[in-house]
């Protein structure tokens, strides 16, 4: 037996609907326990159990439905419902397959219904066998997902920073000379997104500026804003370095404020780059 079954609106047009409410729940209650080819396999006792009616309700019921109807639709057999497989008991809906046929097409509606909602959320939920129901949809295709792969980096250290990119870029922007639009190097610096190795090439790069000729000529003048020396990647440039025993009376002397020796040593004892900064 199924284990449940649907009922459709267009009973309710059958000419069924011209019985007592008794009859017409019984003949619902056949529909739905009837097997997938229309066999109802149960003595009328059995079925008054099942259906909670009467046994004279339902014998009253299966003489019905045996009798011809002149005013059904479906005038096979002269309108009869159902008919005996044996003597004693057990019957055949006749226009089961038609039945059949309604709900099997309600399944495929259902499904297609299933499947485009989920076609519209994207392209993870879809089903790629679509035409899996009773062979109604062959044809019918879409397109496969693409698999997703796995990350079978195992360079770990080239990958993933081992801490926040904003710790990096303070230390660069505390390195750097030229504090000028902040937000803009941030953006830039976020672009790049470096990691270790990259931090490490941008840090040296930038010292290695910093003692330029470039940098230092007309008390950096010409230090260009961070954002753009990240943009155009300047740690990858050559820079021009001036010899680092050019001190005041040719007397190597130590900067009162970064220590360092030998970076152009002014009359007040403090670096070219140490006097840059302190003008900010």
């Amino acid at each position: 037996m199924a284990p449940y079954g649907k009922v459709f609106d267009s009973i309710f047009g059958s000419s069924i609907m011209e019985s007592d409410v008794e009859t017409r729940y019984i003949w619902m209650c056949m529909i739905i326990t009837a097997d997938k080819e229309g066999f109802i396999d149960e003595t009328i006792p059995a079925l008054a159990r099942r259906f909670n009616v009467p046994v004279e309700s339902m014998e009253r019921a299966i003489k019905c439905f045996m009798e011809p109807d002149a005013s059904s639709r479906t005038p096979d057999k002269d309108g009869r419902r159902i008919e005996p497989i044996r003597e004693s008991f057990g019957w055949k809906i006749i226009n089961y397959d038609y039945y059949r046929n309604l709900r099997d097409d309600e399944q495929r509606r259902e499904y297609m219904r299933e499947y485009m909602r989920k076609y519209r959320e994207g392209p993870d939920d879809r089903d790629v066998n679509v035409n899996k129901v009773n062979g109604s949809l062959q044809g019918f295709t879409c397109k496969q997902r693409k698999p997703q792969l796995a990350n079978t980096d195992t360079d770990t250290d080239t990958d993933k920073p081992p801490y926040p990119l904003n710790v990096k870029f303070t230390e660069f922007w505390n390195l750097y000379p030229k504090k000028k639009s902040k937000g803009q190097a941030e953006k830039a610096w976020k672009k790049i997104k470096p990691n270790d190795g990259v931090h490490s090439n941008i840090m040296a790069g930038l010292n290695r500026a910093l003692k330029s000729d470039d940098w230092l000529k007309d008390n950096g003048q010409f230090i260009p804003y961070p954002a753009t020396w990240l943009n155009s990647k300047g740690w990858e440039d050559e820079y021009i370095n001036r010899p680092t025993d050019r001190t005041i009376e040719g007397t190597p002397q130590r900067c009162k404020v970064c220590k360092e020796t030998g970076i152009f040593i002014n009359e007040d004892g403090v670096c070219t780059l140490c006097s840059i900064k302190a003008g900010e």
